[in-house]
């Protein structure tokens, strides 16, 4: 067998041609980085959430600890209507009363006016 090559397609090789498919490699890639992008986006958004509701969590905590005082003094302005049966000293176990009273009135009057604030501040 000969092969023969004819005067013209000796002296001009055709143009190569580049193949079409690193075209889609290239949107293969761009998506992929895009895809990248977007999830580091939507975890710092995840973790900015959570940072927010760990705030928002220790704020609520230390109100329970207010709450939790206020029943306890809640449970004081009770005693005495318990314990004067007890002890039969109507004016003292009154006493009792009254200073515990004053006491639960006035840290519900400062629980209150800090919610009041704390919502005002947020709205």
């Amino acid at each position: 067998m000969k092969f023969s090559l004819n005067s013209t397609e000796a002296e001009s090789p055709s143009p190569r041609r580049s193949p079409k498919w690193y075209r889609v490699y290239y949107l293969l890639a761009a998506f992929d980085v895009l895809i990248v992008l977007l999830g580091l986006l939507f975890t710092h958004q995840i973790a900015s959430s959570f940072d927010r509701s760990v705030i928002a969590n220790q704020e609520w905590v230390d109100r329970l600890k207010t709450f939790s005082g206020i029943g306890r003094l809640a449970a004081a302005v009770n005693a005495p209507g318990n314990d004067i049966f007890d002890s039969r000293d109507v004016e003292g176990e009154s006493l009792k009363m009254r200073d515990a009273a004053r006491a639960f009135n006035k840290l519900v009057a400062e629980t209150e006016e800090e919610l009041r604030r704390d919502l005002a501040k947020n709205d």
